[in-house]
């Protein structure tokens, strides 16, 4: 396998003091969703952007301009091209149109906000873990392993 570099003008134009997050990305066959992070003059988290490539990363276009974003725990998952979620401090989103949109998932019982995934295979299941590292908000709802068979809503 070789790597070679994408042209400029298959990218977005950044924006001023915007970085790619470290590890908020997934793919889906040829797609692929990558998190940028924009910070203020204090370099401070204020936004963050949604890029998609649907061509492995040869041309990419932005899928969302705004996502939340505060802080450093950020995670971003799909299960299929359209359904995906995304967690920051804790907060949990889902989208349903592969990333234009997100809602707030108002969850209940168990949520560990550590990291999760999608059970393949399985629709609707996901399974999330708590844990701790250097951030504060990923062990924010506790320690241990739980499964959601409705995308995040229980």
């Amino acid at each position: 396998m070789t790597w070679g570099a994408v042209p400029s003008a298959n990218i977005p134009p950044p924006l001023p003091n915007e970085y790619g997050a470290t590890f908020v990305s997934d793919h889906q066959g040829n797609t692929i969703w990558v998190l940028t992070v924009v910070y203020d003059n204090t370099f401070t988290p204020f936004m963050s952007r949604l890029l998609q490539s649907d061509d492995k990363g040869k041309h990419w276009y932005i899928r969302n301009p705004n996502l939340p974003f505060s802080g450093n725990d950020a995670i971003i998952r799909f299960r299929n091209h359209s359904v995906g979620l995304y967690k920051n401090n804790g907060a949990l989103y889902r989208t349903t149109d592969g990333g234009t949109n997100w809602n707030a998932v108002a969850w209940t019982g168990n949520y560990f906000s550590f990291c999760f995934d999608n059970v393949p295979g399985v629709a609707g299941s996901w399974v999330s873990t708590g844990g701790d590292d250097e951030f504060p908000g990923n062990a924010m709802y506790g320690y241990g392993s739980s499964i959601t068979f409705d995308d995040g809503d229980s």
